[in-house]
């Protein structure tokens, strides 16, 4: 997410120096004839928390703090699929290193992102889109020390297969079907 960042009391056009977290010179700007700025970032991959935004003037060395919330957030990618579609998952935001459980549709518990989450917070997991009803379907991460949820979605469309996938004039074939309402 972006986020605007205003201060006043620093030097006139002083070059102003803006640290987010873990993340130094996250963004850097200059004040105006008056000694005041605006700016806007871009947050980067950080963990789950209260983070510090630290705005230090260049020249006259004035530094002034703020804070920030990071909140989980999950990606599905693609967010279109049929049974047995894989489906790529990415979460940030989460505790550093906290065990993720995944649900999905009708299937909780689908994953866990356990080893996967890193010391920023952040995990991309992947799966087969199993048996579940066609339409928009909740892919939703779990935090399970901090418990707060994010979800995105994923569109299911329903699938056709024959069996047998070929054969002669006359022969029987069974036509199965998933993903319907």
């Amino acid at each position: 997410s972006l986020v605007t960042v205003m201060g006043n009391g620093y030097g006139l056009e002083e070059t102003i120096r803006i640290d987010y977290g873990k993340t130094g010179s996250i963004t850097d700007t200059v004040s105006n004839a008056q000694g005041e700025f605006i700016t806007v970032f871009t947050v980067d991959t950080q963990r789950y928390g209260t983070h510090t935004i630290t705005a230090s003037g260049l020249s006259t060395q004035a530094c002034f703090n703020s804070s920030h919330f990071i909140i989980p957030k999950v990606v599905v990618n693609p967010t279109t699929g049929m049974m047995g579609t894989i489906i790529t998952v990415c979460g940030t935001g989460y505790g550093s290193s906290e065990t993720v459980r995944l649900d999905f549709g009708t299937s909780y518990g689908i994953l866990y992102a356990d080893e996967e989450v890193s010391e920023e917070g952040s995990w991309t997991i992947s799966f087969a889109i199993d048996m579940q009803k066609c339409g928009k379907t909740i892919v939703e991460g779990i935090g399970q020390v901090y418990g707060v949820p994010a979800s995105d979605y994923v569109w299911i469309t329903p699938k056709v297969w024959t069996t047998p996938a070929s054969g002669v004039v006359g022969a029987e074939i069974t036509v199965m079907g998933a993903g319907y309402a």
